[in-house]
């Protein structure tokens, strides 16, 4: 939190000096222009009349994306993962207590952002996908579970025999599947997702979007601390 009355003269004409200590540690000036419209954090110059956090929203699309939670959830929950990365795993285990503690309050959404550099995450993304297609939300987490506790099972040679041996122990249409595993529309579908991950500035998996918040990493009081913050916005 930027606290704007303790602000003092700067040598910057039209604006006012601050600080502002980013994990407890590293303290960084700010600078606020006279009129109040633009802060300068760091590098970065942000017009304090546009809530970021609305235009981030904006440019997330939540049609046919496999979600849990509550369906008129107050705080919406976007995670940007990657089933062969183990931060996510570790995400994955947390979500749980999550929607425990802020039951009826929080609804995730769940989003593809395989990484380059881990061989058989895009061809997870693509198979989770095509569980998602075939049995909608209760079997896209079936099968986002089973991805990630075997995570350490799988390998870029076996993965399409485990893929399929994870469809089939979910109850889908093995042959379907299969069928989907090729497709094309799957695969930009994926890729889509990406590019907006990238587009709202999302640079490391997983990232969790809070309303609008980014919070990065596998993080549970990070992540708590940002619904509560969405939670006491407005009530």
């Amino acid at each position: 939190i930027i606290d704007i009355s303790k602000f003092k003269a700067s040598k910057l004409t039209g604006f006012k000096e601050g600080s502002f200590v980013m994990g407890g540690r590293q303290t960084i000036p700010v600078f606020i222009s006279d009129n109040g419209k633009f802060l300068v954090l760091g590098t970065e110059i942000m017009d304090t009349t546009v809530d970021p956090h609305k235009e981030i929203m904006e440019k997330i699309s939540l049609k046919d994306t496999p979600t849990k939670g509550a369906e008129n959830a107050k705080v919406v929950i976007v995670e940007y993962s990657d089933f062969q990365c183990p931060f996510c795993k570790r995400g994955k285990d947390m979500l749980p207590d999550i929607l425990k503690e802020f039951n009826g309050k929080v609804k995730i959404a769940y989003k593809q952002m395989p990484l380059r550099n881990h061989n058989w995450a895009m061809p997870a993304a693509i198979a989770a996908t095509c569980a998602y297609q075939e049995g909608g939300d209760s079997k896209f987490w079936a099968y986002h579970d089973k991805l990630f506790d075997n995570q350490k099972d799988i390998t870029l040679e076996n993965s399409k025999e485990k893929f399929t041996q994870y469809a089939k122990e979910i109850g889908l249409d093995t042959k379907k599947f299969n069928a989907c595993l090729g497709s094309k529309e799957v695969q930009a579908k994926v890729e889509s997702q990406m590019k907006e991950a990238s587009e709202i500035g999302v640079q490391s998996t997983p990232t969790f979007v809070v309303n609008g918040m980014l919070v990065p990493g596998a993080n549970p009081e990070g992540l708590k601390s940002a619904i509560e913050i969405q939670l006491s916005e407005g009530s």
